[in-house]
């Protein structure tokens, strides 16, 4: 029910001015401080859990945090000011829960939680390197990690693979059209593709030539927000333009006039908040950018130093930071990421089957 959500109070609707949540600060700032958590440090769910009870923080009826719960706050669209009325066709009731964080925080915080889905290793017994890295270019699906096991008369063999997440749908599961992309041994593509990202990361002209681009991309940040400014004073020239409407609604002009008009401006607006969201989008890169190079230009200037002795767990650590996706078609892999490794990366190696 409305009354029990994390970080606000509830008023009756039975109470002056009820029927609303209001902000219950001392949860509020933890609620802020998980968000935080997860997009800043890239916490998962359950150290957010474990560190919230080391800190002996209450939870709304004094029970133990748990990774369901937080999960569930760091999903809930109300944080970020959305009332959803579910009975059926959900429906969004204005102006009935506070905002505790904006809209950009909730968003980074969904594709931090998809992240840290799709590279989750945890109840692995063997080391997949490259495990939340790849995905499928004929249906865009993760490749998931797995083992085949292979009998022969006197031994059985177990191998690591690759195979796209749509080759075999579970039964149980939701369904899918199957894939008939092809599936990697691990050893095979891993090594494929680490020999390709340790070309970059040994090459300092490419390195220094990709962080000068995108610095130069960061410095364009101000166009970008002059462009914001000008949309968002044709927003409120749309809205004054529909409040003369009502005007001339009470005035008498002719319906099919004010209707036609009105149909205008919505759809002006809706134009409107297209290119104002494309441009947000555009700003919260770059501002993300300028906080993320300097931290890669000291990472690949230690790792470069240290690139034939690398562990299992540092090279998962390169694929973050470098932001690497590995595209399966067929026979060909692609390597994308922050530095242009495709134009390296593309090969056409013996089918794996």
């Amino acid at each position: 029910g409305y009354s029990k959500l994390y970080g606000c109070d509830y008023i009756k609707v039975s109470e002056k001015n009820g029927g609303r949540r209001i902000i219950n600060e001392n949860e509020a700032q933890w609620v802020r401080k998980m968000f935080e958590w997860l997009v800043n440090d890239g916490m998962t769910c359950r150290g957010i859990a474990v560190k919230l009870n080391s800190l002996q923080v209450p939870t709304k009826y004094n029970n133990y945090w748990s990774r369901k719960v937080v999960h569930q706050i760091l999903s809930n669209v109300a944080y970020m000011g959305v009332t959803l009325y579910k009975q059926g066709e959900p429906i969004e009731l204005p102006d009935v829960t506070p905002p505790i964080i904006d809209k950009a925080l909730f968003e980074a915080a969904q594709k931090q939680l998809r992240r840290n889905f799709e590279k989750a290793s945890r109840n692995m017994r063997r080391q997949y390197l490259l495990h939340g890295h790849i995905r499928c270019r004929h249906c865009g699906k993760p490749y998931r990690a797995q083992i085949q096991i292979q009998h022969t008369k006197s031994n059985t063999y177990h191998y690591r693979r690759y195979a796209c997440l749509c080759a075999k749908p579970a039964p149980d599961g939701p369904p899918m059209k199957r894939c008939h992309n092809k599936g990697w041994v691990a050893d095979r593509l891993e090594a494929l593709v680490w020999t390709q990202i340790e070309r970059i990361l040994a090459d300092p002209s490419i390195i220094v030539a990709e962080i000068e681009k995108q610095r130069q991309c960061i410095g364009d940040v101000s166009h970008l927000q002059t462009e914001l400014g000008h949309i968002e004073r044709q927003l409120k020239a749309v809205d004054r333009g529909q409040a003369q409407l009502l005007d001339w609604a009470i005035k008498g002009f002719p319906e099919y006039l004010v209707v036609s008009e009105n149909k205008k401006h919505n759809a002006k607006r809706e134009s409107l908040k297209v290119q104002k969201a494309d441009i947000e989008q555009n700003i919260r890169a770059s501002q993300e950018a300028a906080i993320t190079l300097p931290k890669l230009e000291r990472y690949v200037e230690l790792i470069r130093e240290r690139l034939s002795k690398l562990d299992f767990e540092t090279k998962r650590l390169a694929l973050e930071m470098l932001d690497i996706t590995v595209w399966i078609d067929g026979c060909n892999v692609e390597v994308t990421g922050i530095f242009p490794i495709s134009d390296y990366a593309i090969v056409t190696p013996q089918m794996d089957g």
